[in-house]
């Protein structure tokens, strides 16, 4: 995967930016239920190239202090099951591939995976969602109260996970603070 050549092949087959676009959504919202990808391409669009999709995130948001960059890309595959990252973890062995996973990783910390922006979500969900959620719980035997107490800790999910996702990028890739700040701030 080192090769210009491997680069351009593997750009002709797969949406390399969408590609990192999903692996730093996972990134960001540790999922560990990752088997259960799902992708699109058809011949029509972009040229038939392979276009991930974000799909089943219930056992997502859970571990905002989780070094998920070391989980995605363990050697042997990601988790007890050992779920093959053959292809991430080659790919980032490319300079270029390299390069532009942090550009990638730059601009949705900066456009996507704000603070701001995931704070903005979840408080429109969870004002959707409250005026229900009594009568849910009751439904289902639990106390609203219960949800409640997930609702925080999925808000301090979101107010602390960026400095970890971070940090495990810059130990990933060996990053400099230099380089940091030219990514990330």
């Amino acid at each position: 995967m080192t090769t210009d050549e491997s680069y351009n092949y593997v750009s002709s087959k797969i949406d390399i930016d969408n590609f990192f676009d999903y692996w730093i959504g996972e990134l960001y919202t540790t999922n560990n239920d990752i088997v259960n990808t799902r992708y699109f391409n058809n011949p029509s669009v972009d040229n038939g190239k392979i276009k991930m999709i974000f799909y089943d995130f219930d056992y997502a948001f859970y571990n905002y202090d989780r070094n998920y960059m070391n989980w995605m890309t363990a050697p042997g595959g990601m988790g007890d099951h050992k779920y093959s990252n053959t292809l991430l973890v080659n790919i980032l062995k490319n300079k270029k591939f390299r390069t532009r996973f942090l550009e990638r990783a730059s601009y949705n910390m900066k456009n996507v995976w704000t603070d701001k922006n995931v704070l903005d979500r979840y408080n429109e969900l969870y004002n959707l969602l409250k005026p229900e959620m009594k009568r849910n719980q009751e439904r289902w035997n639990k106390t609203y109260a219960s949800w409640e107490e997930k609702c925080k800790d999925l808000k301090n999910y979101i107010n602390k996970r960026r400095s970890y996702m971070l940090s495990s990028i810059k130990s990933y890739f060996g990053l400099s603070d230099k380089e940091m700040k030219k990514y990330f701030e």
